[in-house]
């Protein structure tokens, strides 16, 4: 049996298109728990195994339209494995941050 990622997310958008895009391709992929949201934000959580889906969100992000307003967050944990990541979209350009008990970097 794997372990389970918890997967929190926030995103928003002035691109309609995107903003269903996103919230489809999420439901497509994954089960969504606690999902809130508005015209232009989202927020809610979806579980993935060992850790952050990235294949998944890669392909996702590929479908999207280039979106100056596009902002998406994604906090990743697996406390069993002390295993926690951050990934951070903005215009679909992507930076990450990553903590383990293998690599500590604080």
């Amino acid at each position: 049996m794997a372990n389970i990622c918890i997967n929190r997310f926030y995103c928003s958008t002035d691109n309609e298109a995107n903003y269903e895009k996103i919230l489809y391709g999420l439901g497509d992929r994954f089960d969504l728990y606690d999902l809130d949201g508005r015209d232009n934000w989202m927020r809610g959580e979806f579980d993935s195994k060992w850790c952050y889906p990235e294949e998944a969100i890669a392909a996702m992000m590929k479908t999207l339209e280039k979106d100056p307003t596009l902002h998406i967050e994604i906090v990743s944990c697996e406390p069993g494995m002390q295993y926690l990541e951050a990934h951070i979209y903005d215009n679909r350009s992507e930076e990450h941050t990553s903590f383990n008990r293998m690599n500590r970097n604080f």
